[in-house]
């Protein structure tokens, strides 16, 4: 469970479902009641649920929209939504073989992982999340 995060704990698994659906806007898990691939909701002897989070989904399942919604509500500079949107815009994917192009494909859910910008993203994506934890909790 290296790449797992702990999103809190709840006294049945459907209020773990709700936790994760209501904590991630735009996942391809909202409005969803099948979570099971995403997280992993575990009983304890104590009738509490502890809900984890696959790390790797929420790079894989980010909504590019909800990616610079995230950077419009915390009143960042103007230049910076308008930057990501043009780069996320510009996010694909090439398939070659033997220096031949095979497949190009467009990406328009998930964070491009491998470079020093994606962990910001990721975390700065997470923060509406993070701050309704710690009110409710």
């Amino acid at each position: 469970m290296a790449n797992v995060m702990q999103l809190g704990c709840c006294h049945d698994k459907a209020a773990c479902r709700q936790l994760i659906m209501s904590c991630y806007p735009g996942s391809r898990f909202e409005g969803t009641s099948n979570v099971e691939p995403g997280a992993v909701c575990k009983e304890h002897k104590n009738q509490l649920y502890t809900t984890w989070y696959d790390m790797k989904e929420v790079f894989d399942s980010t909504n590019h929209e909800y990616l610079i919604k995230c950077f419009e509500r915390l009143n960042m500079p103007s230049w910076i939504s308008r930057f990501l949107r043009i780069v996320t815009s510009r996010w694909s994917v090439t398939l070659k073989s033997n220096e031949e192009t095979i497949m190009e494909k467009k990406i328009k859910r998930r964070i491009l992982q491998g470079d020093s910008l994606s962990p910001l993203l990721l975390v700065l994506c997470m923060d509406p999340f993070n701050r309704w934890l710690n009110i409710r909790y």
